[in-house]
């Protein structure tokens, strides 16, 4: 079995002490955690194609989803060792399509999937349901302490670049923060999905954080409809959001 990286192994200690799931809520057994490319909790957070060396330290960029999704989409990925290969026939690859939708963006704004931690706002998967789309039936103390949690991935991650999955995601991490980010509208009420895509971005720190960084804000990526039809919105963000990363480092 690969090695999983010391941050990683940290990052699944703290998740040990997440506390009690809400019983509509399953967490991931430690056994069935996927090793290969896989979103964090379900799996470890890495882009980990055959071949490809394990990172000694943690990727620059932060990828945040909303939630894992179903244990029996969960156990389809433990049986492949991997959600995602680009060895897969295509057919089987746009089953996968968080990833199908994700990875062009990415690499169109010159961002490798090995230089990203790909993680979830929400820890566990959805036992109640046979969707991955849709909200996870949380309660408001799992919320809190979710949202206690993700903070503590950025404060062990020290990410330059944060992009989030959605608007459940933008709103988590939008609590962590003591004064509004810049995707927020008049009056502080959010923008619209469609808005969403060219919100912009901009150079934020959580209270404690030890050092800023960009966040990027981008619809999720499961449902293509949800995207610009070329991708480009998407990708001209996260071209932007790279510039400010260059920029304060």
């Amino acid at each position: 079995m690969p090695t999983i990286p010391d941050f990683v192994v940290e990052l699944i200690e703290y998740l040990n002490d997440l506390g009690d799931y809400p019983p509509l809520v399953k967490p991931v057994a430690a056994e069935r955690r996927i090793h290969g490319t896989a979103f964090f909790p379900g799996g470890l957070g890495l882009w980990r194609p055959e071949g490809v060396a394990t990172p000694v330290s943690p990727p620059p960029i932060v990828i945040v989803g909303h939630n894992w999704g179903t244990p029996a989409d969960h156990d389809w990925a433990v049986g492949e060792c991997s959600e995602y290969e680009e060895r897969w026939p295509e057919s089987k690859r746009r089953m996968c399509a968080t990833w199908w939708n994700l990875l062009p963006i990415l690499r169109g704004a010159g961002i490798g999937p090995e230089q990203c931690f790909f993680t979830n706002a929400y820890m566990g998967l959805k036992g109640n349901s046979r969707s991955n789309r849709g909200p996870l039936c949380s309660d408001e103390d799992f919320d809190r302490r979710c949202r206690a949690f993700l903070g503590v991935q950025l404060r062990l991650l020290q990410p330059s670049l944060v992009v989030t999955l959605g608007t459940e995601a933008r709103d988590m991490l939008d609590s962590l923060f003591e004064e509004p980010p810049a995707w927020r509208g008049p009056g502080g009420g959010y923008r619209g999905v469609v808005q969403l895509r060219k919100a912009g971005a901009d150079c934020w720190s959580p209270p404690n954080a030890e050092r800023s960084f960009a966040i990027a804000v981008i619809a999720h990526p499961c449902d293509a409809r949800n995207l610009s039809g070329d991708r480009a919105d998407e990708i001209s963000l996260l071209k932007r959001a790279a510039v400010m990363v260059t920029r304060k480092g």
